[in-house]
């Protein structure tokens, strides 16, 4: 078991169930989710879906953990 890094927030409010940033990108097409604050449904497609995204453009199929930001000065070019 992976220890839980962070979570997708929208995965996880869609999909009812914790999803970690660790794991692969969530499908979410062809899920239906009611807006929290309207109720308005709202169905996902391909296009709103970041794993469909990543297996059209080759790209990686899980994501990399957040990194803390590089720490600059003025002076740094």
């Amino acid at each position: 078991m992976t220890a839980l890094v962070g979570l997708w927030l929208v995965a996880t409010e869609v999909l009812r169930r914790p999803v970690a940033t660790s794991d692969p990108y969530p499908h979410l097409c062809g899920v239906t989710h009611h807006g929290t604050r309207s109720g308005t449904p709202y169905r996902y497609s391909g296009r709103d879906c970041a794993a469909c995204h990543h297996q059209l453009t080759g790209g990686p199929k899980t994501s990399a953990a957040p990194t803390a930001p590089k720490m600059r000065t003025i002076g740094d070019t």
